[in-house]
């Protein structure tokens, strides 16, 4: 439909303004409409500009699905700890997982070693 670069966001982009040009009383559709017209509308096509990007988040909401369904059966946590505990631990867990990195390897060295030696052995340096 679109041969050109940008013209699809352009187009896109039109249309989105155009349907935002109206106040509505509702204030949470309110408070959208002023989101989608104000400085982040710039993000909203951002899946449009580079070949390869996915137009959804799809991949991040499957790799927390297991943790959600997990927090649902268990009925959550019953403190600020556990919240942070259950939170924080399985998202070093995933993060290590996608680098490639062992998990048990990389809690060994966040225990025992300082943070930049930490995060060389949790990230690949790509630069």
């Amino acid at each position: 439909m679109y041969n050109k670069p940008g013209r699809a966001e352009k187009d896109l982009s039109k249309q989105l303004s155009s349907i935002c040009k109206k106040s509505l009383g509702f204030k949470p559709a309110e408070t959208l409409r002023s989101y989608l017209e104000g400085p982040e509308k710039k993000f909203l096509f951002t899946f449009l500009r580079p070949h390869g990007v996915p137009p959804t988040n799809n991949h991040a909401e499957q790799s927390l699905r297991h943790m959600v369904i997990f927090r649902k059966l268990s009925f959550g946590t019953r403190s600020e700890s556990g919240i942070k505990t259950h939170s924080i631990l399985p998202s070093l867990v995933q993060t290590a997982r996608q680098q490639g990195v062992s998990p048990i390897n990389f809690f060994q060295t966040l225990f025992t070693s300082d943070t930049p030696t930490a995060q060389a052995a949790l990230y690949r340096n790509t630069s």
